[in-house]
């Protein structure tokens, strides 16, 4: 095949130029909180071709597919469909006119059959109008042979592998019989098998008059099947013409902006020419490791300064291999040792304590907590290590995180930028910063350049060649043959689960690795141990040592300041550089390392926040919505209703909204988990059952008992949700109802009198003049809004609501954080028990905390946490119970009935929910 800049344009004889426009932008414009993600941007699709969209991660692509697939709402500028102008408010109306799109991660249905995924929507009919199940598995089993998938439609969708839910995905977009397919990164997740099948879709496509717009950082496949090509960058338009016109060093030119000089001397990949200082001991030693249907008797080892590649075909292993050594994939037998210390009860926090770390294949699904700022991602794992008593250091955090994003060159407004707004590429740099701020003995990349652009993956090469050059050991799994090849000293190869051969010293190189692939290679040996090679002077892997920065002095903050584990044992790196030649790598002997200077030396400041750029209407409502609101019905009641305003009312809403409020607070810390508890309202009418019972021995003993109760409600509901795993909504829904009847059985049913003064003094007493449950209430508040923004604790609880997955891989003690969140919430449920039954002088389970679950949880979502988890706001929690006593308070003051409030309180509820929304489709 001739080479890519030299392939001829596929048009099958059809010329673009003439061919209608059936799709275009023009002077399309999108601007975010301190992003303008596109400015002034044209595009003109045509019917027929494959049109290449292009540029660096964060040049505007994503942007401007969601644009023209109606997920975003253009702010300036036109669409034209068929040359006549079109307004997309949602995804659907862009797929009633004919625009399909294959998104990089796929949006399917998990646990909807094969077959319901792919009619989803217009499912075919019976005669009854019921769905024609026999006709829906047939159509569906023959369109998915037509793209070589041979799976049961009937089958649920999640248990099949990612490349082949991204064909059914494929086949989903393509039975829709549209006029414009939208491919985003189609085959980040398919083997070459089924490239060659997609390729073969685009062509048919092609053949029925079909545009496509096709979104690739991987250059063969662009000028293997692409007409014209559009580059963008920083969110403008920079060219747009026939792609054979272009070679390839001219394109990454346009797509970098870059001179043209510049990019040739850096060549295809930013990897070095010489090979890299290998210790003679290895650091990491993993010897039978056995799961079940996935991994067979796989033994490696790795050595300090190595990059050691891991090859293989999707489903061969390598990323099951690789979350089994970071302590992410349970084994059922194998030894794992860390310098020569076996890690027993292996998991992924006892890992990272031990110097492995892992950058995992889905950095969206278990990578990055999107919801949380640049700052709080990077250091997530560390900080344990960054705390005092569990108390978080502002100054220490913002110190390692300066460091790395001048180091990494992260291009963000700031570090306090949301990561889920940033581009690819410097997400990955992200996660990279997590890890390397810990300073790891091993670190496991697993498709660490998928998905980013040309620039962003030269960075990323770059860096895993100077890690391996200062003695770290590296995992490098890569689907790029070319990739692999280039960046490895050796290759283990899997096949099935299990070692297939390791290439070495010659053998390195992409015939090789493909002969072993192919199970016919006589070179392939199964040895584990990599070849002896003197160490680069003045890199020695040891106290003091921080990947990629000069030694730093013991525990001096500043430039070179990393998170330091223990001094590491000295490695035995064999004889001193005068005794023996480096290791190089065979298929690139005689290879210096390209010109251009070194990446760590290339730091860019991030850029400014965009003053012009204005808080959307949504995010403001999100924000200050409820504040405003409060202080509205405050004006009005202050104006319009009689007596409001004085003391004795403003006491009584108060003391009122109390037990709402520490309850609800509760319930933020649940939500913010992405979690809720129904039991609340059981747990206050147990507290309430139990006081009478014990207030005989005393008033703190029958106090902590009533606590107590609600520690062990909180205890069952988090076991439920963290061990057993079941939904927080049914693992609270037993408790609901049982907590409630046995508060009944304890009460005999009946409603007790309180008599002991110094417990009504808390329901009704008062210091300087302020009542206590008020009081109790506002301490709470402030303690909380400290566990959550000051604490170690707090902080781990917004990242396990954010991203659980990426949570637990990044070692955070995800059952113990969710069951003591949980144990938080029946605790202050109870104390809201019994500050309610002392105001009323009476224990009454029956009807204490009724319907308090509904009022916390409307206090939670109105104050703007958001019922997805990630995020927690206790001032706009205690502001939301505020509302909702007022806007009660309000209504029954002039004479309207207690449903009109219950009804106002859902028309409430229905709009933070659509505001909530609206900011995030924003």
């Amino acid at each position: 095949m001739a080479p890519p800049e030299a392939a001829p344009s596929a048009t099958n004889g059809t010329e673009p130029s003439v061919a209608p426009t059936v799709l275009e932008a023009r002077g399309v414009g999108k601007r975010f909180p301190g992003v303008v993600a596109l400015d002034d941007v044209s595009f003109t699709l045509r019917a027929g071709e494959t049109h290449a969209l292009v540029g660096e991660n964060g040049a505007g692509k994503s942007t401007l597919i969601k644009v023209l697939t109606g997920v975003h709402r253009p702010d300036s500028g036109e669409l034209l469909l068929s040359d006549r102008p079109v307004h997309f408010s949602r995804p659907f109306e862009a797929q009633q006119a004919g625009i399909s799109t294959i998104y990089q991660e796929v949006n399917l249905v998990p646990l909807m059959s094969v077959a319901r995924n792919i009619f989803l929507g217009r499912e075919p009919r019976t005669r009854l109008r019921l769905i024609d199940f026999s006709r829906m598995h047939a159509e569906a089993a023959a369109l998915l042979d037509g793209f070589g998938v041979g799976v049961d439609p009937r089958r649920p969708l999640h248990t099949l592998g990612i490349g082949a839910q991204q064909m059914v995905a494929l086949a989903r977009a393509v039975s829709v019989r549209a006029h414009v397919v939208v491919m985003d990164e189609p085959t980040s997740s398919l083997e070459p098998r089924e490239v060659e099948t997609l390729f073969r879709v685009i062509g048919d496509l092609r053949r029925q008059n079909i545009a496509v717009v096709y979104v690739s950082h991987r250059m063969d496949e662009l000028y293997r099947i692409c007409d014209r090509v559009t580059v963008l960058r920083d969110g403008r338009h920079i060219h747009t013409g026939d792609l054979s016109a272009l070679d390839r060093m001219q394109l990454v030119s346009m797509m970098l902006g870059r001179e043209l000089s510049e990019v040739r001397r850096h060549g295809t990949t930013s990897f070095a020419g010489e090979g890299h200082a290998i210790a003679r001991k290895p650091v990491l030693t993993a010897t039978g490791m056995v799961r079940k249907h996935r991994l067979d008797d796989i033994s490696l080892e790795l050595h300090p300064g190595e990059v050691l590649g891991l090859g293989g075909l999707l489903g061969s292993g390598r990323s099951e291999t690789a979350k089994a050594l970071a302590g992410a994939l349970p084994l059922d037998t194998g030894r794992i040792t860390v310098d020569g210390d076996p890690l027993d009860r292996m998991s992924s926090a006892r890992a990272i304590r031990a110097g492995i770390s892992l950058l995992p294949e889905d950095r969206k699904a278990e990578g990055i907590v999107p919801g949380l700022s640049v700052r709080e991602n990077i250091v997530l794992a560390a900080l344990p290590r960054l705390s005092r008593a569990g108390i978080v250091s502002r100054a220490r955090q913002d110190r390692v995180v300066d460091i790395f994003v001048k180091r990494l060159r992260i291009k963000a407004s700031s570090p306090e930028q949301k990561v889920g707004e940033l581009s690819g590429g410097n997400q990955q740099k992200v996660l990279l910063a997590r890890w390397l701020c810990l300073e790891p003995k091993v670190l496991l990349l697993d498709e660490p350049t998928r998905g980013i652009d040309v620039g962003a993956k030269a960075e990323v090469q770059a860096l895993i060649d100077e890690l391996a050059q200062e003695g770290l050991a590296v995992l490098l799994i890569s689907s790029d043959i070319e990739e692999l090849v280039e960046g490895s000293d050796r290759i283990v190869v899997l096949r099935n689960g299990a070692t297939a051969g390791e290439l070495t010293g010659e053998q390195v190189s992409e015939s090789e690795l493909l002969a072993v692939l192919a199970d016919h290679s006589p070179a392939a040996t199964t040895t584990t141990t990599a070849p002896a090679t003197p160490p680069r002077p003045g890199h020695a892997y040891g106290p003091g040592f921080c990947p990629g920065h000069a030694p730093r002095p013991s525990h001096a903050y500043g430039p070179g300041f990393c998170l330091g584990h223990a001094p590491s044992p000295s490695h035995d790196r064999g004889p001193s550089p005068s005794h023996g030649p480096s290791h190089s790598r065979g298929r690139r002997q005689g290879r210096g390392r390209r010109g251009g200077p070194p990446m760590t030396t290339q730091v860019t400041a991030a850029p400014p926040v965009g003053s012009s750029v204005r808080r959307s209407a949504p995010a403001w409502f999100q924000e200050y919505g409820v504040y405003a609101a409060v202080a509205a019905l405050l004006l009005f009641n202050a104006f319009f209703t009689e007596h409001f305003l004085t003391a004795d009312n403003l006491r009584t809403q108060l003391i009122q909204v109390a037990p709402i409020v520490i309850v609800a607070l509760g319930m933020a810390l649940v939500i913010g988990t992405e979690g809720v508890d129904l039991s609340v309202g059981s747990a206050m009418a147990l507290a309430a059952a139990l006081l009478p019972l014990y207030l005989g021995y005393g008033l703190v003993p029958a106090l902590l008992i009533a606590l107590l109760a609600g520690a062990v409600v909180g205890a069952v509901n988090g076991a439920l949700v963290s061990v057993v795993g079941l939904q927080p909504i049914v693992a609270t829904l037993a408790l609901f109802v049982g907590g409630r009847g046995i508060a009944l059985v304890m009460a005999d049913g009946q409603l007790k009198q309180i008599v002991n003064p110094d417990l009504l003094s808390l329901g009704t007493g008062s210091l300087l003049g302020v009542p206590l449950v008020v009081l109790i209430a506002a301490v709470l508040a402030l303690a909380v809004a400290f566990l959550v923004h000051r604490t170690t604790f707090g902080r781990q609880v917004v990242a396990i609501g954010g991203n659980r997955s990426a949570a637990a891989l990044s070692g955070l003690p995800v059952k113990r954080v969710l069951t003591g969140v949980y144990i938080l919430c029946g605790v202050f449920a109870a104390l809201a028990g019994i500050l309610a039954t002392a105001r009323l002088t009476a224990s009454d389970p029956s009807s204490l905390g009724t319907l308090m679950e509904l009022s916390a949880i409307t206090a939670v979502v109105v104050g703007g946490t958001p019922l997805s988890g990630g995020s927690i706001r206790v001032l706009g929690t205690v502001a939301g119970a505020l509302l909702m006593q007022l806007l009660r308070a309000t209504l029954v003051k002039h004479d309207l009935p207690d449903s009109t409030a219950q009804i106002a309180q859902a028309a409430i509820i229905i709009a933070a929910v659509y505001v909530a929304r609206e900011r995030r489709s924003r």
